[in-house]
């Protein structure tokens, strides 16, 4: 009982407790997060790892084939790290 009180006590407060968005923050935070995938999406189609790299927010955490993450503090340490021939070889040409 006290593990599950300490772990109770812990957790943040409940979602109800915090003040709803209005209609404009909603709208705005749509339309952010639209442009941030379509950025994502453009550069991803450059097939240009740096140009890609420049979509994405520093530092960056990856998971990792291993069972641990990647974190890259910079575009291009991500970038020198990427390689677009494995995703080319599976017959990826272009994504919408």
């Amino acid at each position: 009982m006290f593990l599950l009180t300490t772990i109770f006590m812990l957790l943040p407060a409940p979602l109800s407790a915090q003040t709803p968005l209005t209609d404009a923050e909603i709208e705005y935070n749509s339309h952010m997060a639209l442009q941030a995938h379509d950025r994502f999406m453009e550069t991803w189609n450059t097939r240009d790892s740096l140009v890609w790299a420049s979509s994405l927010n520093y530092p960056h955490v990856r998971p990792s084939s291993t069972p641990r993450f990647d974190l890259f503090d910079s575009a291009e340490d991500y970038a020198a790290n990427t390689d677009f021939k494995q995703t080319l070889a599976t017959g990826w040409r272009y994504s919408r």
